[in-house]
């Protein structure tokens, strides 16, 4: 793939990061915050398959994200998820990555939460 065009980026997330607070039981809990809104995104199904988690068959949506390189995308960790901010459906990072190893944007790879 060549550069991204702005007419690639039609979608948007937004980042949220888990804030973690001690439960008082030495257990680190907290829900989501979101951190950046409406991250202009080029947002990709790449594929399914099924998958055995916790015992119980579940489908897995593999999808990839392509964005911008900026300070604020630099800033996504793996930990963070995305949000579609058109849709509210969630996704899991897998993997982050420089597209053409240029630093001009950024490949995301994550997985639909259901």
């Amino acid at each position: 793939m060549g550069s991204l065009t702005s007419g690639d980026l039609r979608g948007r997330v937004d980042v949220q990061r888990k804030a973690n607070a001690d439960d008082g039981y030495g257990n680190k809990r907290g829900a989501w915050a979101t951190i950046h809104q409406g991250i202009p995104a080029k947002i990709a199904i790449m594929k399914g398959k099924e998958e055995v988690r916790a015992q119980r068959l579940a489908s897995v949506s593999a999808v990839e994200i392509h964005v911008r390189a900026t300070p604020i995308t630099e800033a996504i960790l793996p930990s963070d998820r995305l949000i579609n901010a058109r849709t509210g459906r969630a996704y899991d990072i897998r993997h982050i990555g420089d597209l053409e190893g240029l630093g001009r944007s950024l490949l995301i790879t994550a997985e639909v939460v259901r």
